[in-house]
């Protein structure tokens, strides 16, 4: 099965376990913005990401400022939603992230908005026990 099943299978899962009374841990609105591999280079980084993990455009990831490493959240911006893994810090400070709850990989960002919007209003969402088996 392609990613892109694999990921609306898995937030239908998360949705369906959600409306059976399933509770979410957390819950924030506020806005996302992404951010790349070549971002994270102009900066003077190592392309490595807070966790250890190389930075990859095409994987649905995302910087949170506290939740563990490895945590899944939904990210949901009008009728699209997406899951993506904690597996670096941030948002940044400053003026330009006002309001910025989450920094998505651009294949994340762009499962929700065409990458020129830049900043969206999200609602992020601890996501259940993503585990199958």
């Amino acid at each position: 099965m392609n990613s892109f099943l694999c990921q609306k299978r898995r937030v239908a899962m998360v949705i369906a376990g959600l409306l059976s009374g399933s509770p979410c841990v957390s819950a924030e609105q506020g806005y996302a913005t992404w951010y790349s591999y070549d971002s994270c280079r102009r900066e003077g980084n190592t392309g490595r990401t807070a966790s250890g993990a190389l930075m990859r455009d095409e994987a649905l990831t995302c910087a949170h400022p506290a939740l563990p490493f490895g945590t899944h959240l939904i990210v949901h911006h009008h009728q699209q939603s997406v899951i993506c893994t904690v597996n670096d810090r941030g948002p940044g400070r400053g003026p330009r992230t006002r309001g910025v709850i989450v920094d998505l990989s651009p294949a994340a960002f762009s499962e929700l908005a065409p990458l020129g919007r830049g900043k969206i209003p999200v609602m992020v969402m601890q996501a259940p026990s993503l585990n199958t088996r």
